[in-house]
């Protein structure tokens, strides 16, 4: 019986874990603060909502919007020569339609 896989959205990421994450199971991210825990875990969500239509909820219970907007555009800031929007927009963008909720 083949593993089913669900990719990450980080390509490097899914290189390393063979294809992806095992479908229907439960992963802990833990690592030291400013590791990148939350970045995967918000690319993660943002990824399924955007190219599967996946639904997804981030919920976190350190921050309150501003300070989540702020740390989200600190380690993921826009492009300068390109101009595309940061991470943190485009989850918000992304929670304003269907498919993603962040509940602090």
């Amino acid at each position: 019986m083949a593993v089913e896989l669900i990719k990450t959205g980080i390509s490097g990421l899914d290189q390393v874990l063979k294809g992806g994450l095992r479908m229907n199971s439960s992963i802990l991210v833990t690592g030291a603060p400013g590791t990148g825990k939350t970045i995967m875990a918000l690319q993660f969500i943002y990824h399924g909502a955007k190219d599967y239509n996946e639904n997804g909820i981030f919920i976190t219970t350190e921050d309150n919007v501003d300070s989540f907007v702020e740390s989200v555009m600190i380690d993921h800031p826009v492009p300068i020569r390109t101009g595309l929007p940061s991470l943190a927009v485009k989850l918000l963008q992304r929670a304003k339609e269907k498919g993603f909720s962040i509940i602090f």
